[in-house]
């Protein structure tokens, strides 16, 4: 519940920051003529709709319903995380589209000088944002904040970008011979900043998509679970293991289920949950979950194992 509270509290001063960036990105683009800036408050107004619902999805979760949902909640939180970057996949799709029009149509004149003031100041805050949020992070291990940081740090490289961007746009004014071409510095910027945004989506949408789809987690997680279960057929001399094992938001679910054979030395419940808590100390502590799902089943029948 610490957790829960915790990130509920993160995410809404991250809401919050974004909500006053938002504003301000959108009014200084239209003011400036800028798409690229505009770009940024478009950006970060999606941010705050899919903050905010990820608030909502959160306080979902952590409302106990076992009837309705007996194995609880979790794949709500990769859900909203892959609806979060199709969003964004859109926002990019149409902002290419709309620099890449504007750069055949003329290019567009910017106001240089407060783009740059603009610029400065969007790296330097998303920048401090990004760190406090990652800060606050390194002991809550929260996909959702994960997240977050994820977005204020990839607008820290965007407003890096833009201000690398109208610095050059002005120095292209100093010189007669340079100084027409400025007006291409927004739709060049726009196009790049757009396909370097591309990658980090897709990223994180395969990445949420095996939680959904309750694929194998990596190795990191899955060898020290197949390694324990190993290590407990040797002693135990056991016929035959089966191990399957997904990760979901912080939850990692593993299903054992054990063929037992002629050493037939757990023919009690007491020592099958003896077996089951040994399972569970052998495991390393893992930043990837914080939160174990174990089902262990015993059989001397294959088929129920397989």
């Amino acid at each position: 519940m610490m957790k829960a509270q915790t990130e509920e509290t993160l995410m809404t001063r991250s809401l919050t920051a974004v909500g006053a960036f938002a504003l301000l990105s959108f009014l200084l683009g239209i003011l400036l003529n800028s798409q690229v800036i505009l770009f940024d408050g478009i950006f970060s107004t999606i941010s705050i709709v899919m903050t905010g619902a990820t608030l909502l999805v959160l306080k979902f979760i952590t409302i106990r319903d076992p009837k309705r949902f007996p194995f609880g909640k979790y794949t709500l939180e990769p859900l909203m995380i892959t609806v979060k970057y199709l969003a964004l996949i859109a926002l990019v799709f149409a902002s290419l589209i709309a620099a890449v029009i504007a750069l055949f149509s003329g290019g567009r004149d910017v106001l240089i000088g407060p783009g740059l003031a603009y610029a400065a100041f969007a790296a330097v805050y998303c920048y401090a944002i990004a760190r406090y949020l990652k800060k606050q992070n390194q002991t809550l291990h929260s996909n959702a904040i994960r997240s977050e940081v994820n977005e204020w740090h990839l607008d820290f490289l965007v407003s890096t970008g833009i201000l690398a961007g109208f610095f050059i746009a002005y120095l292209m004014t100093l010189s007669d011979a340079t100084a027409p071409f400025a007006v291409y510095a927004d739709p060049v910027m726009m196009i790049l900043i757009s396909l370097y945004f591309m990658k980090w989506p897709i990223s994180e949408i395969r990445q949420s998509m095996r939680e959904v789809l309750d694929m194998k987690p990596d190795d990191n997680v899955t060898a020290p679970v197949e390694a324990a279960v190993a290590e407990l057929k040797h002693a135990y001399g056991f016929e035959e293991t089966f191990v399957r094992t997904t990760l979901v938001a912080k939850t990692l679910w593993l299903e054992i289920d054990i063929v037992v054979g002629a050493a037939n030395n757990v023919e009690t419940i007491d020592k099958q949950d003896a077996l089951r808590e040994q399972l569970l100390e052998k495991l390393p502590d893992n930043d990837a979950y914080d939160t174990v799902w174990l089902t262990m089943s015993f059989t001397n029948d294959r088929k129920w194992a397989i």
